[in-house]
């Protein structure tokens, strides 16, 4: 059995209405603050009937969530009946962008709910399909809807130019609002506004507040502007999410970032000790490597980066690397930093030389130069070789700068031209030996970011010689294996923890200084290891 996880506390809390709202210091607090809430929902209502009957929305926002509802203590699911929202007319129950698959993957599969209804926008005959869906949703009352909202201020796909709080239907098809639409593409579930589909399946705003329980989930920053028109304007279809203020039975569960633009006793405290997200500054992105200690690499595999990105979120992650060999880099690289703002995006395997990056642009479809991966969003620069003066002088105040070097004198050349970790790709040097003798050498004060060899079982050796930040790509982390997507998320998440937490032990034993800071909050992590710093790094944002 999982142990429950511990309630995380709100920041503030208030009124909106009838509606109490609670704003809680990160996206993943929140999630696990409403999972605990929604569980003792569900626990009073098991014990006084045979069945709980669920709505649930499904889209990334909803993730922490969702994650931590599944790992909810004592939770009945044998008699769990669980529907979802929407559905795209037309998308196939495997399509990436299929909410059927969101639901199966990362609930379905985990949980294995008594009875999960699927709505399916590739029926035949989609009437016929809102009509079937209806009747298994009036069977009998809805106990409880979770649900969030979209950035024009949606609930499900009742957007605002055909939202109706009187509506007679309890399925139906609706075309979707452009903002809507553009927000699929920016969540990276479609290439282009083009493919994204016109038209929609989606339960009504009346069957949605038909349920005993209303639990809303909205973190993020670009909900914030939803969130403000939802609690501090008019009730008004314009913005549907503002009907939940006029509901009692509702708890609306925000993080500080949805919270960001409230005004009045909703307004973001001043002395809240919340973590700033999106990543603020050169010297926050260099903490938060540091301080995770082991970085996953997006190698260019085959595997689903969303599902990959979802799975370092989920064990903890705050910074990962993405390697811009990658087909689809030049899209996820600003699909990540939308969706989670807090991750710090290591652009990696760049060519820091103007000739060699006209040619390959040419020459390799989907190439990424260092000035687009940083124009796409990226916080740290990373290569196997050397950058130049003037890369550094461009860019050195604004990113975290890792230049790979193969021998002790590159590496303090590019320690003196401003790199703020060195890589060593240990396959392709010899490792620990490459290592120990650097640091006697440079009496011990180069922070050594190593890849490319970096495993399970030697870690915390490279840690005990002295390493920094280690990383490896998910083609070590998962041994190899190509597993089914539905278990890809969990499969990556356990292998990330587990060598997140052989740092943290390695760390305890060899570097107690640094695991001190760490566990302080302190701030200028490299200075309370051994290694070279320039003390902190201004904020160029």
């Amino acid at each position: 059995m999982i142990a429950s996880p511990s309630r995380p506390a709100p920041l503030r809390q208030f009124q909106a209405d009838a509606m109490p709202v609670e704003v809680h210091a990160a996206n993943e607090a929140m999630g696990r603050a409403a999972a605990a809430a929604v569980a003792d929902a569900i626990l009073a209502l098991a014990r006084t009937q045979e069945s709980v009957r669920l709505i649930l929305g499904s889209a990334n926002s909803q993730l922490s969530f969702v994650h931590a509802l599944t790992r909810e203590h004592d939770l009945p699911w044998n008699r769990i009946e669980v529907f979802h929202m929407d559905e795209y007319i037309g998308v196939a129950a495997d399509h990436p962008a299929s909410f059927r698959l969101w639901m199966k993957q990362r609930l379905a599969d985990v949980v294995h709910p008594a009875q999960f209804h699927y709505l399916a926008g590739d029926a035949a005959d989609p009437k016929a399909e809102a009509a079937r869906y209806a009747r298994l949703l009036r069977e009998q009352p809805i106990d409880i809807t979770c649900l969030g909202f979209g950035e024009n201020g949606h609930l499900a796909f009742n957007d605002p130019p055909f939202a109706d709080f009187d509506d007679p239907e309890t399925v139906k098809i609706i075309q979707l609002d452009e903002a809507s639409r553009r927000q699929q593409v920016g969540e990276g579930h479609f290439p282009s506004l083009a493919a994204v589909p016109t038209h929609a399946l989606t339960l009504t705003i009346p069957i949605l507040l038909s349920a005993r329980r209303l639990f809303g989930i909205v973190p993020e920053r670009r909900k914030a502007a939803a969130v403000r028109a939802a609690l501090e304007g008019p009730v008004t279809p314009a913005c549907p999410a503002s009907i939940l203020r006029r509901q009692a039975k509702a708890r609306l569960f925000l993080d500080v970032d949805a919270a960001a633009l409230l005004g009045g006793a909703a307004a973001p405290a001043a002395s809240a000790q919340a973590p700033a997200a999106p990543v603020r500054g050169k010297q926050a992105a260099l903490d938060a490597i540091v301080r995770q200690g082991f970085v996953p690499i997006f190698v260019n595999d085959s595997l689903d980066s969303r599902h990959l990105v979802e799975a370092a979120v989920q064990a903890g992650c705050g910074a990962i690397e993405y390697t811009c060999r990658r087909p689809d880099a030049r899209r996820m690289i600003p699909w990540i930093k939308r969706e989670f703002p807090q991750l710090v995006v290591m652009a990696a395997t760049l060519m820091d030389g103007p000739n060699v990056e006209a040619y390959l642009q040419k020459n390799r479809e989907g190439f990424l130069t260092t000035d687009e991966a940083v124009d796409l969003g990226a916080d740290a620069l990373v290569s196997f070789m050397r950058f130049r003066p003037a890369t550094y002088a461009k860019y050195g105040r604004r990113c975290v700068m890792i230049p790979g070097v193969a021998t002790q004198n590159e590496a303090l050349d590019q320690m003196d031209l401003g790199a703020d970790l060195i890589k060593s790709a240990v396959h392709i040097q010899s490792g620990i030996d490459f290592v120990t003798k650097t640091s006697v050498a440079t009496h011990h004060c180069i922070p050594f970011f190593i890849a490319g060899g970096v495993n399970p079982t030697n870690l915390a050796g490279f840690i005990q010689a002295g390493v920094a930040v280690g990383a490896a790509g998910f083609d070590v982390l998962l041994g190899g294996a190509k597993p089914a997507a539905s278990e890809v998320t969990g499969l990556a998440r356990a292998a990330i923890a587990r060598m997140l937490e052989t740092v943290r032990e390695a760390r305890a034993r060899h570097q107690p200084a640094l695991a001190e800071a760490i566990a302080r909050g302190d701030s200028n992590l490299l200075a309370h290891g051994r290694w070279f710093n320039r003390g902190p790094a201004p904020d160029a944002s």
